[in-house]
C-alpha cells in the first residue's frame, strides 16, 4: 500500500512540475546573455513569480526525494524479483531521469552557483570511459557557453519530461497488469 501512495505522490509532483515549468517557460530566455536576467525578472518583477520559481525548485527536490524513498520501499517489499522486475527497472530509470532533470535545470538560472555546479557535473560526465567524449559532443562541448545552456534547456524542457512521462505510463501499466502486492 505504501508503494502505491508514493507512486501517486510522484505522479502529483510530476504534474506540479509540469504546470510550474510551463508557466516559468513563458518568461525564461535560454541564452547566455538573457538567462540570468530573465530568471531575475521572473523572481522579482512578476506577481508571485518568486513563489512559482520556488515551488518548481522545491518540488523538484521533493520529487527526487520521494522517488528515492519509493525505490527503497520497492526494494524493501522485494518487488525487484520476478514477476515485477519491470516495476523495479522503471523505478530506477525514473530516479535517473529525475536526477538528470535536476542537473539540467540547475544550470538554467545561469548564476555563479549553477555555473560551477554544472562545470563540476560535466567534468564527471566527461571522465566516463568511452561515452564521455560522445556526451561532451552531444552536450555542446567542454566549455560552458550558449550551446551548453541551450542544450540543457532542450533536455530539461522537452527530452527528459517525455522520457519521464513514458516511464510513468509504463509504471502504471505494469502496476495495472501485475499489481504491487508481493
Amino acid at each position: 500500500r505504501g508503494a502505491r501512495v508514493l507512486g501517486l505522490v510522484v505522479a502529483t509532483l510530476l504534474g506540479l512540475e509540469a504546470v510550474t515549468g510551463v508557466l516559468l517557460a513563458y518568461y525564461y530566455q535560454p541564452t547566455g546573455a538573457t538567462a540570468f536576467e530573465s530568471t531575475r525578472t521572473i523572481v522579482r518583477d512578476l506577481p508571485f513569480g518568486w513563489l512559482l520559481h520556488q515551488v518548481h525548485a522545491w518540488g523538484a527536490w521533493l520529487l527526487v526525494g520521494i522517488l528515492v524513498l519509493r525505490l527503497l520501499r520497492l526494494f524493501w517489499d522485494g518487488l525487484y524479483r520476478a514477476p515485477r522486475e519491470l516495476l523495479w527497472i522503471f523505478a530506477v530509470a525514473m530516479v535517473w531521469v529525475a536526477l538528470q532533470s535536476d542537473f539540467t535545470g540547475r544550470l538554467l538560472t545561469w548564476d555563479t552557483r549553477s555555473y560551477w555546479s554544472a562545470v563540476r557535473g560535466m567534468e564527471v560526465v566527461f571522465a566516463l570511459p568511452l561515452v564521455g567524449p560522445v556526451l561532451a559532443f552531444l552536450l555542446g562541448g567542454r566549455e560552458m557557453n550558449d550551446d551548453v545552456l541551450t542544450r540543457f534547456y532542450v533536455l530539461h524542457v522537452i527530452v527528459l519530461p517525455l522520457f519521464y512521462a513514458g516511464l510513468v505510463y509504463l509504471t502504471f501499466a505494469t502496476v495495472r497488469r501485475g499489481g504491487v502486492d508481493p
